[in-house]
């Protein structure tokens, strides 16, 4: 490009790349951020396809026997609560990719007279529910924080329940009061 516009000063030219190498990179990383905000299987996919297809890819290409039970959703989910729910359901794949050491997790998405319940159990390691206190200050636990406030934020609920050597089930529920329901 430089040499296009008689530009011969080999130290110019050498900066102009870098610049231009700088921003290709700088493009593609806003490009993954704004995907990552509002990810587009929710669009494309719908939420129940998506936390299907996430959990599948994440979960299950490690090996893990994932077992779904998905309904499918009825009622209207304005789209900040279908990100809150996919992303509570991301943090909850997170936790037992890097903590559960498990076999198995069921997943369930239900709708239960006014309510959504997504359920998300393993058969891993588990822990001490008392001990999350003394985790946060070690740096860790902050992901069951991080959901059950992405849950309260949307008027919803977060729920741990967890044993040493007993896996974990976490569950969030999601009043629907009063929805209409979706025209099909």
């Amino acid at each position: 490009m430089a040499e296009n516009n008689g530009i011969q000063d080999q130290n110019f030219k050498e900066i102009l790349q870098k610049t231009h190498d700088s921003t290709v990179q700088i493009h593609a990383e806003i490009s993954r951020i704004i995907a990552d905000l509002r990810p587009t299987q929710l669009d494309t996919l719908g939420l129940v396809a998506a936390i299907r297809q996430h959990i599948y890819s994440n979960v299950a290409s490690r090996g893990i026997n994932v077992h779904f039970d998905l309904d499918n959703v009825e009622r209207q989910l304005l789209p900040e609560e279908e990100l809150s729910i996919f992303r509570w359901a991301q943090g909850a794949v997170g936790n037992i990719i890097q903590h559960a050491q498990a076999e198995n997790v069921e997943v369930s998405l239900k709708q239960r007279e006014e309510k959504l319940i997504l359920t998300i159990s393993d058969d891993g390691k588990g822990f001490e529910i008392d001990r999350l206190t003394e985790m946060r200050e070690k740096g860790r636990g902050y992901g069951l924080l991080n959901m059950k406030e992405r849950m309260i934020l949307i008027g919803g609920s977060c729920s741990v329940q967890t044993q040493p050597g007993e896996g974990t089930t976490v569950t969030a529920e999601l009043p629907l009061f009063g929805r209409e329901l979706v025209k099909k």
